[in-house]
């Protein structure tokens, strides 16, 4: 069965100043009308630092699976569209294709850097409007995966499947993953000063509870989410 996609934007804003009340009416978008690949999508994040609101897209328009990895390797894009709330138009302004097909989430990332982090089950990378991507490999299983370019990070070997991620500084450079297997990490991002990514590294923090959802809880504490009856712990940054 083919299902259509359809992001509803329910956008308010209200203003109460006795006369005063303004109100921008909610529409939708048919996701097929921004691009006629945009199907089974894996994750989307609003981006910082746009005037309008701005969506990326992370997706798979052709399925693919490891028996038919060789020729069908790298199959999941990503698209960004400018969402212009008065006249109700939503263009696509830039788009990276071929990504690797174990990429499943994004973290959007606020200024001074910028863009998106894409994490996949063996890689992480950046992607910025205008900026030159980059990206780490965290096992050897990308040499067989994917072709994206890919810089080999020796310090860890991990896979990031079922991980859940969050930043946790204000600048956006630093962010806190916690593995399947109960592992925290904490991954610096360093840049130069055009904003291009010099590195992505990863350090071991701690071990804790295997979670479903991670926060920040005030300025110095992660809440790790569980499912099971224990609900939570907290743990230091």
């Amino acid at each position: 069965m083919d299902f259509v996609i359809i992001l509803l934007l329910i956008i308010s804003l209200f203003i109460d100043c006795e006369t005063v009340s303004l109100s921008l009416h909610s529409y939708v978008i048919n996701l097929k009308d921004i691009d006629d690949s945009l199907c089974n999508v894996l994750d989307y994040q609003f981006l910082h630092g746009y005037s309008d609101p701005t969506v990326v897209f992370l997706y798979a328009p052709i399925n693919t699976w490891i028996g038919i990895i060789n020729s069908r390797k790298d199959n999941v894009k990503l698209i960004a569209i400018s969402i212009n709330l008065n006249d109700q138009s939503h263009p696509a302004i830039w788009s990276i294709p071929s990504l690797p097909c174990d990429t499943f989430g994004l973290l959007s990332i606020p200024k001074p850097i910028g863009g998106v982090l894409v994490f996949g089950a063996n890689c992480v990378i950046h992607l910025n409007q205008g900026v030159p991507s980059y990206g780490i490999s965290l096992n050897s299983f990308t040499e067989a995966n994917t072709d994206f370019p890919l810089e080999t990070f020796e310090d860890v070997v991990i896979s990031l499947d079922c991980s859940r991620f969050c930043i946790i500084s204000d600048l956006g450079d630093t962010i806190a993953l916690s593995t399947k297997d109960g592992d925290i990490y904490v991954i610096f991002l360093i840049t130069d000063d055009m904003r291009k990514m010099k590195k992505i590294h990863f350090q071991k923090s701690a071990s804790s509870v295997l979670c479903t959802s991670i926060c920040v809880v005030q300025s110095n504490h992660l809440f790790l989410g569980k499912s099971q009856k224990s609900q939570g712990a907290r743990s230091g940054e």
